[in-house]
């Protein structure tokens, strides 16, 4: 048999495609190497969770009565920050993992009004019944279902939820557990829904205050059960996409609210940069008269590489209409 070489053109269309893209295959590879290689460090940076979830449990369980004096108090703030960036319409049906005493699961019943509904899921019996009588007293309890389970196993139908909140929950689950949650999470909700996150960070670098906590957290790990994690990179690697984010600092200690969602198969490329094959697929289909020659490719060299969000931003300035359906 002969074998058939392709000849290419470099002045047609398909010509500039394929210069365009086979350079950005490369690039691509070694960016998504260095990507790689930053999120594995920064997994080994995170301490680990060393008491079993039959240890959460009965430590929730015994600290549930005073737990809205206590731990609960100081991140109740933030945490209806973030429920506020969740931007929570009448009629949708949302989940909330880790609910605790119950003051988000009210606020959320009442914004979804009469026609949603709500589901709740902790692993502490102790927080579910403080939880009831909230709902009682608040007149709620019709509009919402409380379930005793594990975050890493939901037991609920796929593509179920409008949104899905968790505030001061991820950083509870030991390392490998994250993402393990985070994918149950994204099975549940339907194509496009929103997670709201509010967690202790270790993005804002190293701080005093930040060595200080984790030292009393290797102390004493099975009485402070939660450490700063890298919240936003963990959503990014499970494959949702980040909305909108925002820092704070609760006792000196930094803190990320993030609203993700989940992407939609086969819907906009958000990003016209965001891969050497999105790129090319953008190239090659668009419009009679796009200025190829307009995206320009970052250096590969250390010294002169440039932020890659400011390249995709860059190419979304050239192609607009990477934005349609493809």
């Amino acid at each position: 048999m002969i074998a058939q070489s392709l000849i290419v053109e470099p002045g047609c269309a398909l010509g500039r495609s394929y210069m365009l893209f086979m350079p950005l295959l490369r690039y691509d590879r070694l960016w998504s190497a260095d990507v790689n290689r930053e999120n594995e460090s920064k997994t080994l940076d995170i301490l680990p969770i060393p008491r079993t979830k039959e240890e959460a449990k009965q430590a929730y369980d015994r600290i549930s009565r005073c737990y809205d004096y206590t731990t609960g108090a100081f991140g109740r703030k933030y945490a209806k920050m973030a429920l506020e960036h969740l931007s929570i319409v009448e009629g949708e049906i949302l989940l909330e993992v880790g609910f605790g005493t119950g003051h988000c699961l009210k606020r959320i019943a009442e914004c979804v009004g009469q026609t949603g509904k709500v589901y709740g899921l902790d692993i502490s019996s102790g927080m579910i019944e403080i939880t009831k009588k909230r709902l009682e007293k608040a007149g709620l309890v019709n509009r919402v279902e409380l379930f005793r389970g594990d975050a890493a196993f939901l037991p609920f139908d796929d593509n179920t939820f409008d949104a899905v909140f968790m505030s001061f929950v991820l950083e509870v689950f030991d390392t490998p557990e994250i993402p393990r949650a985070l994918e149950q999470v994204k099975k549940v909700l339907k194509p496009g829904g929103r997670l709201g996150v509010a967690s202790m960070s270790k993005e804002n670098g190293e701080s005093i205050f930040l060595r200080l906590y984790e030292w009393i957290h290797n102390k004493w790990p099975k009485y402070v059960g939660s450490r700063l994690i890298y919240a936003e990179q963990a959503l990014i690697d499970t494959g949702y996409q980040i909305k909108s984010k925002e820092k704070a600092t609760l006792f000196r200690l930094p803190i990320e609210i993030i609203v993700a969602v989940k992407t939609i198969p086969g819907n906009a490329i958000e990003y016209c940069g965001q891969s050497a094959v999105g790129l090319y697929l953008l190239a090659v289909r668009s419009p009679i008269g796009t200025d190829i020659d307009a995206f320009q490719l970052p250096p590969k060299n250390s010294q002169d590489r440039i932020d890659h969000r400011e390249w995709l931003g860059h190419c979304n300035n050239v192609c607009p209409w990477s934005r349609q359906q493809l």
